[in-house]
């Protein structure tokens, strides 16, 4: 398409590719929307920025045309080698095909050039001169006929058979439609199952040469003259699964693969069943030796310490200071309960640990004529009421400070306990200013006394999941500049199962 301006051939700039093959003519509607009768895209329409394309699809005979004319009505007639075409343009936008052909009246096909006058259509075709007279539409199309049904190449009686094997899957439809009027020329469409897709054919037989099993519903319409569709002739029929894509024979096969699997679980459970009660056994007893380790070693924890308490009474008491001694025994006495308590409870927190801590240091400071001081700590992140520990694996080390590590070697002694630690372990550091380890021949730290309850408290830690490298820590403090001994400190890891922070 080319615009001639100014004596200039300017080319088209529309994008459709309508426009940029051959033009076969050119016409104008009255609107003046010009139309295009094209060789291969049928008819094109162009106003402003609008471009409207007519086909086959929409009902033409042909996208191949030979000339186009608009008569004094408005109504576009396209001529083609294949019939002629009448296209009516509503106000709206919307249009109507109608197709003539041989079919219709026509000496031929063959329309080279159409021309009107006074509301008289004349058309040039290859069969001469025709002054056309549109003929009424007739709405009524035949039905088609099955006329024969082939089924692995064997004939049945069409609605007799309604079932087939699956071998039985190669079906041929043969149907017809009597129409004088289109001299056996007729466009026939036809599916095998409504949400398939028609099929335009103008044969008279259609082959599935394998079809799958299920349900199905042949179809086949005929198409008159004018366009319009008849009524299906159609056939029901069904291909049954072969016998292994049965329902039963899938419901056999689970119920067999259900009882062996159900076999080999009912095996395999009583060998995990037999196997996991051997392992609770196993691990019942290991539990049961651990516990009774626990509960001896705490037996020998608690005479230990009532040992040492009662000789600390027997000195106050010998010196018959009356009044000291009854509150010595009153502390005493709640010392051995809150002991007792924890013996049966099996765990203490850190503010009962701090108040036995407390008792037992009272005693100790009455007993050594308060020749020295202590003091204890707990770091902020801790709450002294939630967390929990076994009793008694603090003491011992505390008492070591006091009764070794003070003695009579020191005037202003001095012991210090500082409780800290994260959500796992809790680390108690028990710092004095005594004599300190003396040292061995391989430079090791030779321990002040060999103390009972010490040992008895490493076994402890480890039975509770500590590491024994890493569960007691003892060190000299010394000074950097002269090497004089300043004190003992002893570090304590004690695992935890759960630490509950004051912020909460």
């Amino acid at each position: 398409l080319y615009e001639f301006k100014d004596s200039t051939l300017i080319k088209s700039n529309l994008s459709h590719p309508g426009f940029h093959h051959r033009i076969e003519d050119i016409t104008q509607l009255k609107d003046s929307t010009l139309v295009f009768g094209t060789k291969g895209y049928g008819i094109m329409t162009w106003k402003g920025d609008k471009v409207q394309q007519i086909t086959t699809k929409q009902g033409l005979t042909s996208n191949m045309f030979e000339d186009v004319h608009v008569d004094e009505n408005g109504i576009l007639w396209a001529g083609t080698l294949t019939g002629l075409n009448k296209i009516t343009f509503e106000k709206s936008g919307k249009y109507h095909v109608r197709q003539f052909t041989v079919f219709n009246g026509l000496p031929s096909n063959e329309i080279n050039e159409i021309k009107s006058f006074d509301g008289q259509v004349w058309l040039s075709t290859s069969g001469g001169l025709v002054q056309f007279k549109e003929p009424p539409i007739d709405s009524f199309s035949a039905t088609p006929q099955i006329q024969k049904t082939t089924v692995n190449t064997s004939s049945i009686k069409a609605n007799k058979v309604t079932e087939f094997r699956h071998d039985q899957n190669n079906f041929t439809f043969q149907y017809l439609t009597i129409n004088y009027r289109q001299n056996g020329k007729i466009p026939y469409r036809y599916r095998i199952n409504k949400n398939t897709d028609w099929q335009l054919t103008h044969n008279r037989t259609v082959n599935y040469p394998s079809l799958p099993k299920g349900d199905y519903n042949f179809e086949v319409q005929s198409q008159n003259q004018d366009g319009f569709w008849s009524e299906s002739a159609s056939y029901n029929f069904n291909i049954k699964p072969p016998w292994w894509e049965t329902i039963w024979f899938r419901i056999l096969c689970v119920l067999s693969i259900g009882f062996i699997g159900y076999t080999v679980y009912k095996y395999r459970t009583n060998q995990l069943k037999k196997e996991n009660e051997y392992q609770l056994q196993v691990i019942n007893m290991e539990r049961q030796l651990t516990d009774l380790e626990k509960s001896a070693l705490q037996a020998q924890m608690n005479p230990h310490f009532i040992f040492n308490s009662l000789n600390s009474i027997q000195n106050f008491i010998l010196k018959n200071d009356t009044k000291k001694a009854v509150e010595f025994l009153s502390r005493f006495a709640r010392l051995v309960r809150h002991n007792l308590n924890a013996s049966v409870q099996g765990i203490v927190s850190i503010e009962e640990e701090i108040s036995l801590l407390d008792n037992y240091l009272a005693l100790e400071q009455e007993r050594f004529e308060h020749r020295f001081t202590y003091d204890i700590e707990v770091a902020e992140n801790l709450n002294k009421h939630f967390i929990e520990f076994p009793p008694m694996l603090i003491q011992p080390y505390v008492e070591n400070a006091v009764i070794h590590g003070l003695s009579n070697e020191i005037e202003e002694g001095n012991v210090k306990i500082c409780f800290s630690g994260n959500e796992n372990e809790l680390v108690v550091i028990i710092k004095d200013n005594g004599v300190g380890f003396k040292t061995t021949a391989d430079g090791g730290e030779k321990p002040r006394h060999k103390s009972v309850g010490m040992t008895i408290t490493r076994k402890r830690l480890e039975l509770l999941g500590a590491n024994s490298n890493n569960s007691v820590k003892i060190r000299t403090l010394k000074n950097d500049l002269t090497n004089e001994i300043l004190g003992t400190e002893v570090q304590i890891r004690i695992k935890i199962k759960n630490t509950v922070h004051e912020n909460h």
